[in-house]
């Protein structure tokens, strides 16, 4: 059956339609080209979702809720599959048409969510059941444990009536008792005897430990006394001490000042070779201006032949002048280095016994000497050179024209040369004789800081063992004092021990008595069934009871007596700790004064130490400087070199057409640059709506979580997915019947699936009111 209601678009149309032909419960895709109906090769039906339905309902009404769940489920996923095989369809993917597919695709997650609900209402049950089952495991607990607690009763019977036998069997035990009650107060009278003779002892022992006690004391002062010697002679050693300090403080204030003006005369030398560093370097482009008006003037004296030759021959005699005067001066230097180089013997051989540190200074005054004569050497042979050159000259006046401009400057820096080499010359000589008295002055008075700083260390060390021997015998006669109270503190704590021990057994005595007491009181009870015979016996037990109180009177004013005693003991055995410990506070005291000391010389020796490594600092400094004086003069001759090697290359560049290129670079790095800057906002934009995008995706996560999270949110997301349900049957329904189908199976289906909402979810409640009802029970 065709679509009356659809439209096509060019020369080929595809249009959805659905027919109920003979069989009403068929749907079938057709296909239509260029007018002409096609049947397209698939069919499916709903004939079997029809039965699955009816045969779950009939389930419901036999209350088999497992079978209808799982059938459902199985419903469920055969509707799927149909919707997935309708949405698989070539002739639905040929139709175009985006808002059914979305449909279709829509009730397939609402179905398959529909099952998921399924399974868990399921799951639910099982776990029903499975409480169920739970409660009546603990009602059967239950009555276990009330068949245990009736035997505990019996058993409870049976102790008491055991009980009450044991009861008369004591109360005919009482007269037994009775009897040897008054054996053991005989015991107790022999007892309360030895009592009274230990408590004599326990006096004669008191008046002994208080005699032993004023000794202790009479000690306790002596040892007094010692102390107070001991700290006066530790205040006299602390006033040494500061005294000694004071010197040091002193000493080594004068030789910070002298270091400090040595290196302020060592910076002072330093600014004047900067100085002449400066004059040589405006010297340097004087020369560099003179050489060029001669280069100009050169140029102009070009013009003419003759007065080339004429200046060549004056050049060339002037050159051989200049020569004659150069090896002069090569002799002179050379016999002002040997004369130098004696003097450097002389100055050597009278230092080298007088300091390590000179030799060093001394070796490389030697290697300066060296690179001089190496300097000169090279100069030898650059002069050398430049005779070779003036013999090349003669050959042709043509090439002379070049080399004279060449000999001219390599004069003209020979001649500088020369001048600088002489000049450094002098200052070396000079420099040298003034750091080496400088050097000798200081060494000197380090030897003699050295040799006062060791009597002071002599003379510590004789005052510091003067004062440990006193110290040593101070503490061996408080050793002796020491031994003799920690023997009188060992008889003092073994008569602790008989005292204890004595108390221990009073202890004993009195825990039998108490005993007895106790004993006496039960038997109170049963006094009254024994009134007829205990005459005689309540006199007994009367003389008895005065007996004990005449025993615990004794025994009170026994333990007082002994309390007293203790204490006494104890305070004698603080006193003696108290002795002890200052004792041990002096030596340990006196130990420190004495490391002190011994940390005072070695301290005098580190501070000699480090004067001697900061002189050798000092020398190494003025070495580096002279070596980096030299390496300014050769920067300055490369910078120069290299300016005019880039004054040449950029008149190079310029005659060849690099300015063209250049431009042509920059031009191209300029549009390169713009690109890039394009590029750039176009990623940024494209990175700021992508962190936007996120943004309001995770808020929207956000809220949809915390709404998922409550139960209100998840009712009515439930409520809203069986509404989505309807809807989205709905739109299916409207959108076919727009397109002219009419199908009366799906209108069916859309009716039996609201039914069966409905169903499940009047099925849900009742599930969750049972189980709020089984948790309640």
């Amino acid at each position: 059956m065709s679509n009356p209601g659809g439209g096509g678009g060019g020369d080929t149309a595809s249009q959805f339609s659905m027919a109920q032909g003979g069989n009403k419960n068929v749907v079938s895709i057709y296909r239509d080209v260029d007018g002409k109906q096609k049947m397209a090769v698939e069919e499916y039906s709903f004939k079997d979702t029809l039965q699955a339905f009816k045969a779950m309902e009939k389930m419901a009404k036999q209350h088999s809720e497992e079978r209808a769940a799982h059938e459902l489920t199985k419903t469920r996923t055969h509707q799927t599959m149909l919707l997935k095989r309708a949405l698989e369809a070539d002739e639905m993917k040929k139709v175009g048409d985006s808002n059914v597919q979305e449909m279709i695709r829509s009730l397939v997650q609402q179905s398959e969510s529909l099952t998921q609900e399924v399974e868990s209402l399921s799951k639910q049950l099982v776990e029903s059941q499975q409480a169920r089952s739970d409660l009546q495991k603990k009602v059967g607990e239950e009555e276990q444990q009330r068949a245990q607690i009736e035997e505990f009763v019996d058993n409870l019977q049976k102790e008491m009536t055991e009980l009450i036998n044991s009861r008369e069997k004591a109360e005919k035990s009482v007269l037994e008792e009775n009897r040897s009650l008054a054996s053991q107060l005989e015991i107790l009278q022999a007892e309360a005897a030895k009592l009274r003779g230990e408590a004599a002892a326990l006096r004669t022992s008191n008046e002994q430990l208080q005699r032993e006690a004023g000794e202790a004391t009479e000690r306790e002062k002596a040892l007094e006394e010692e102390e107070e010697r001991l700290r006066k002679r530790v205040s006299e050693m602390e006033a040494e001490k500061v005294g000694r300090e004071e010197l040091e403080e002193k000493e080594t204030t004068a030789t910070i000042a002298a270091l400090t003006a040595e290196v302020a005369q060592l910076r002072s030398q330093c600014a004047e070779g900067q100085t002449a560093l400066e004059s040589a370097t405006k010297e340097t482009e004087r020369l560099q201006s003179e050489l060029s008006d001669k280069e100009m003037e050169l140029q102009k004296a070009s013009e003419s032949s003759e007065e080339i030759r004429k200046e060549a021959e004056t050049a060339t005699e002037a050159l051989r002048s200049e020569l004659n005067t150069l090896k002069t001066a090569l002799q002179a230097a050379e016999a002002s280095l040997e004369q130098e180089a004696s003097q450097r013997a002389n100055l050597e051989a009278t230092s080298q016994s007088a300091s390590h540190a000179l030799s060093s200074d001394l070796s490389a005054e030697r290697e300066k000497r060296e690179a001089l004569e190496a300097e000169l050497g090279d100069m030898r042979r650059v002069l050398e050179a430049k005779e070779r050159e003036l013999s090349e000259a003669r050959i042709s006046l043509e090439s002379k024209e070049v080399e004279v401009g060449a000999m001219g400057t390599a004069l003209e820096e020979s001649r500088a040369e020369m001048a600088a080499l002489t000049e450094k010359i002098r200052s070396s000589e000079g420099d040298t004789a003034t750091r080496v008295e400088s050097l000798e002055a200081s060494l000197v008075e380090l030897r003699q800081e050295k040799e006062a700083n060791e009597t002071a260390a002599v003379e510590a060390a004789r005052v510091a063992a003067s004062e440990r021997e006193d110290l040593e015998a101070a503490l061996s006669s408080a050793t002796q004092d020491s031994a003799a109270s920690k023997a009188a503190l060992e008889a003092a704590q073994a008569e602790m021990g008989e005292l204890r021990e004595r108390d221990a057994e009073r202890a004993v005595l009195e825990e039998r008595v108490k005993e007895l007491e106790r004993q006496l009181e039960d038997k109170e009870a049963a006094r009254g069934q024994m009134e007829a015979a205990a005459g005689p016996l309540e006199a007994q037990i009367a003389s008895l009871m005065e007996e004990l109180e005449s025993l615990r009177r004794v025994s009170a004013r026994t333990q007082e007596e002994a309390a007293f005693s203790l204490a006494s003991q104890q305070e004698a055995m603080e006193a003696l700790e108290q002795t002890r410990e200052r004792e041990a506070e002096e030596r340990n005291r006196a130990e420190a004064e004495l490391e002190a000391a011994q940390s005072a010389l070695s301290a005098a020796q580190m501070e000699s130490n480090d004067l001697q490594m900061e002189l050798e600092v000092l020398r190494r400094t003025l070495e580096t400087a002279e070596s980096e004086k030299g390496q300014m003069h050769q920067a300055i001759e490369e910078a120069n070199a290299k300016a005019a090697s880039a004054e040449a290359a950029r008149e190079k560049a310029v005659a060849s057409g690099a300015d063209q290129r250049v431009e042509d670079a920059e031009r191209r790095a300029a549009q390169a640059e713009a690109e890039r800057s394009r590029m750039r906002a176009f990623v940024e934009e494209a990175q700021a709506r992508a962190q936007e995008f996120a943004q309001r995706a995770r808020m929207a996560e956000k809220h949809l979580q915390a709404f998922m999270e409550s139960p209100q949110g998840r009712e009515s997301m439930r409520d809203k997915q069986v509404r989505e349900i309807h809807a989205l049957v709905t739109e299916f329904t409207n959108t076919l019947a727009e397109k002219g189908d009419t199908l009366v199976e799906l209108k069916q289906v859309n009716a039996y699936l609201n039914q069966r909402l409905s169903d499940m979810e009047a099925n849900h409640a009742r599930l969750q009111e049972e189980l709020r009802g089984g948790s309640a029970s």
